[in-house]
């Protein structure tokens, strides 16, 4: 029972997280998208804790929340801020 719990509730952040990350511009979304992160990291973190995480689905047991934030700052490196706009 509590694995279907939590396998929903991590398929429904992975689900909106995905969707915001696609057009991820702002600040603001940018924040969003990194409250995501914690949020199903802590969960992840705390299946393995609890012994949970052998029962979890593949794509959740293999999943890495660290992969929501690849790519969210390369404006940034490429002299821009993360909205995109160049800074001079």
């Amino acid at each position: 029972m509590m694995n279907e719990y939590l396998t929903d509730v991590l398929n429904q952040l992975i689900e909106d997280a995905s969707l915001l990350k696609q057009d991820a511009k702002s600040d603001l979304e940018i924040g969003i998208l990194t409250g995501y992160y914690q949020v199903i990291s802590k969960l992840l973190n705390q299946a393995e804790a609890f012994g949970l995480a052998d029962d979890l689905p593949d794509h959740l047991s293999g999943y890495n929340p660290e992969d929501l934030l690849n790519g969210l700052h390369k404006t940034e490196e490429a002299g821009g801020d993360a909205c995109g706009t160049k800074r001079e």
